[in-house]
């Protein structure tokens, strides 16, 4: 359950680690093509929005930070208003388990990193919680593993036109430990 006060950060947007968010209509937040997203690179790249410098006011804000860098001070900081409404309604969230990366962070519309990286892709990501592996797209696009359900984690939606079915690694859904499996030993030596 939801505690009451203030939402949570980023809670209308997407998180590009713990201090970024991104606007709805991006769909992700920042990593490769991040510029290519509705919304465009001011909107969804986390190096844009933190080249803006703008605070989020509440936890409903996007397309802001969560807090001044220690590099930025208040009197350096843009004092902007939140980005105008799109003229259309954030599309509404799918019902039921279902859900596209449900349990973890999207990259675009097509990558799911785990929930323990607090975002998804854009610079700095091999050092979220959880490393490359688990928070960088790029790598996630590289192991190929297409999610099983909506709320598997560290995944893609689907294959990309570039990898055939038979090309996808079958591998099971990461462990909870929070570690990935030892590779397989390749035949005998």
């Amino acid at each position: 359950p939801a505690a009451a006060g203030p939402s949570a950060f980023c809670s209308k947007g997407f998180k590009q680690g713990p201090k970024i968010c991104c606007a709805a209509s991006c769909g992700g937040c920042g990593g490769a093509g991040c510029g290519g997203f509705p919304g465009g690179k001011d909107k969804c790249c986390g190096a844009f929005i933190k080249e803006n410098g703008r605070v989020c006011v509440d936890g409903e804000d996007t397309v802001c930070l969560k807090e001044a860098s220690a590099a930025s001070s208040p009197a350096v900081l843009k004092a902007l208003p939140p980005p105008p409404p799109s003229g259309r309604p954030p599309a509404p969230a799918a019902a039921g388990p279902s859900a596209f990366c449900s349990k973890g962070f999207k990259q675009g519309p097509k990558i799911c990193c785990a929930a323990s990286c607090g975002g998804c892709g854009g610079a700095g990501c091999g050092g979220f919680p959880g490393g490359k592996d688990k928070c960088c797209g790029a790598f996630i696009k590289e192991n190929g593993r297409v999610c099983v359900d909506g709320e598997d984690t560290v995944c893609l939606k689907e294959a990309s036109a570039a990898s055939s079915p038979a090309v996808l690694k079958a591998l099971p859904p990461p462990p909870p430990s929070g570690r990935p499996p030892a590779p397989a030993a390749a035949g005998p030596s």
